[in-house]
């Protein structure tokens, strides 16, 4: 007889599951999906050999295709059990679909381990299965952030859709432009320094070249020298950023990101507009979706208009459009 802890657990899934890859889960103790007279539970392969045709094409009895079809195509087989929760599948198939559905069974009972038995066909050993004990592990592996833990993390996403994202006053420093003058030479970060730099410099110093008590050269040196030194400054973290370097970045493409994971947490893109969604797209994908970024607030559309919920949020990254909150939606993110 089962516990009234395993019925809790399996109250919103059940025990014995597949899930497709568009992250859709079918119950093998649903009624809907028991076709047998007698109503007895499948097991996971019975319900495969029962339902093949349907799902997975024409099925050839002499072969072991019921057993290897699903894992080809990328389907997970879970057992939603109390002391483990245990899913089989090929890892190089499992989607963020999938692995928001099994976020949402995990969290069922946070205290449960996660087991991953890596599908390989003709598989002889365990080589390559993966086990997590510890709930932060889990979250991380089914989010993808194992390198984005932190309560505050800045950084940017460059006109490629890479994300450098970093903890803020980690290693690679305190501010945005600072995390730029960390992985860019003085050349590269002086193509997004303002002109005006110059500019200024050159109209207070060319009476001097007029007057001949200064060269050309000498005048480029000092000109040179004195971007190196704003480039210096901010690379140290004397100088907490440059404005206007920062809109030449955004100019060219790159999106100013802040992940704020702290209680009414306040994170953001900040670029062009149809960049903004493209970096949401990427920070959607790298986290795992709205749960993996926890934050309370996520502001979009160059930082004008915000949102507090994971409906709005797939919304956003579907279509680009954010729904208008009705008056009872706003009042209930108050309480958020």
């Amino acid at each position: 007889m089962k516990s009234f802890k395993q019925y809790i657990i399996e109250g919103s899934f059940g025990h014995t599951l597949w899930i497709d890859p568009k992250g859709k889960v079918y119950d093998m103790n649903s009624r809907k999906e028991i076709t047998d007279p007698k109503g007895h539970a499948y097991t996971h392969y019975d319900w495969v050999n029962a339902n093949f045709d349907k799902y997975f094409g024409k099925l050839d009895p002499k072969s072991d295709e019921v057993y290897n079809k699903p894992m080809e195509m990328g389907w997970a087989r879970i057992r939603n059990g109390r002391v483990s929760l245990d899913v089989e599948v090929k890892l190089s198939k499992l989607n963020r679909s999938q692995k928001k559905v099994i976020r949402s069974i995990v969290d069922t009972n946070h205290k449960r381990p996660l087991y991953i038995d890596s599908w390989v066909k003709n598989k002889t050993s365990r080589a390559g299965d993966l086990g997590f004990d510890n709930y932060d592990d889990v979250v991380d592996f089914l989010s993808e952030a194992a390198s984005y833990r932190g309560d505050m993390l800045i950084g940017w996403i460059d006109p490629k859709n890479k994300l450098i994202l970093h903890p803020e006053g980690g290693r690679m420093g305190r501010f945005h432009t600072q995390i730029l003058t960390n992985m860019m030479s003085v050349e590269e970060f002086r193509k997004f320094q303002p002109d005006r730099i110059g500019v200024g410099i050159a109209k207070d110093m060319v009476k001097f070249v007029k007057s001949g008590d200064m060269t050309e050269a000498q005048l480029k040196h000092i000109i040179d020298k004195s971007y190196e030194n704003i480039y210096n400054s901010l690379k140290s973290g004397k100088s907490d950023g440059d404005y206007d370097t920062e809109e030449n970045l955004e100019k060219a493409g790159w999106v100013k990101v802040r992940i704020d994971r702290k209680q009414n947490g306040r994170s953001s893109v900040l670029g062009k507009l149809d960049r903004c969604q493209v970096a949401s797209k990427v920070i959607d994908k790298k986290f795992g979706g709205w749960r993996g970024i926890n934050t309370d607030q996520f502001w979009v559309m160059d930082g004008g208009t915000m949102v507090a919920d994971e409906k709005t949020w797939d919304t956003y990254i579907k279509t680009g459009r954010i729904p208008k909150r009705t008056e009872i939606g706003q009042t209930m993110s108050k309480f958020r």
